[in-house]
C-alpha cells in the first residue's frame, strides 16, 4: 500500500468501508430505480411520490437503499408488484450480508487502532 505509517493505513481501510457502504447503496438505489421500469404505470414511486424529475426518483431510491440496507425499514416504501417483492427480497438478504461484514471489519479496524 502506498501508505507508509500503521495507523494511517487503518484510518485509510476505515474511510475505504464507509464509501463502499455508500456506493452499495447507489447500486442499491439503481436497482430501485430499475424496478421502475417494469410497471412504469403502478410501481413503488408512482404509488408514493408524486414528482415525477429524475432527482426526486434517485433520491427517494437512495433512501429506500439505505433504510433498507440497515434493516431500519421504516415502511414508507415497499414493493406494490410481485416481481418487485422478488427483487427487493433478494436485496434485503444480500445487503444483510454485506452490512454485517462490513459492520465486523470496522470493529476490527478500530479494535486494531487503539
Amino acid at each position: 500500500m502506498f501508505i507508509n505509517n500503521s495507523k494511517k493505513e487503518r484510518y485509510w481501510n476505515l474511510s475505504k468501508v464507509f464509501v463502499f457502504n455508500l456506493l452499495f447503496a447507489h447500486f442499491m438505489a439503481s436497482i430501485f430505480l430499475a424496478m421502475t421500469k417494469i410497471d412504469s404505470d403502478y410501481n413503488w414511486y408512482t404509488s408514493r411520490v408524486s414528482s415525477p424529475n429524475w432527482f426526486s426518483y434517485y433520491i427517494w431510491a437512495y433512501y429506500w437503499a439505505c433504510t433498507t440496507m440497515i434493516t431500519i425499514g421504516y415502511g414508507d416504501f415497499v414493493p406494490v408488484t410481485e416481481s418487485e417483492a422478488g427483487i427487493v427480497s433478494a436485496l434485503q438478504i444480500f445487503s444483510s450480508i454485506v452490512i454485517a461484514y462490513n459492520i465486523s471489519q470496522i470493529g476490527s479496524i478500530i479494535l486494531s487502532i487503539n
